[in-house]
């Protein structure tokens, strides 16, 4: 195989954001160059989100969502979002349905 062919798919690929740093002897993810908090239950505000939700349907473009986020990135989506990110967009032909209990 072509080793240019090699190098742009690495190039192609999307990064990794998770990895492992030795702290004082102990390993210790990172995510985003961030300490990845404990999983145990914050003793902080809490926003409840159970209720019912508004839901589209819509056909996903896998490869421009998996894309690098740069400007251009974000001017497309917001391109392809029609509005849907505004207070004011109407969602009433959306499909209610409740959140599932975790």
């Amino acid at each position: 195989m072509d080793l240019r062919l090699v190098q742009q798919e690495k190039m192609n690929m999307i990064q990794t954001t998770m990895e492992l740093r030795e702290v004082s002897g102990v390993a210790v993810p990172f995510q985003n160059g961030i300490p990845v908090p404990s999983f145990d239950a914050q003793q902080r505000l809490k926003l409840d989100l159970k209720g019912m939700w508004k839901k589209e349907r819509f056909a996903a473009d896998h490869d421009f969502s998996l894309s690098e986020r740069n400007d251009r990135w974000f001017e497309h989506a917001l391109l392809e979002a029609g509005g849907r990110t505004e207070v004011d967009f109407d969602d009433s032909a959306w499909a209610q349905r409740p959140t599932t209990p975790v």
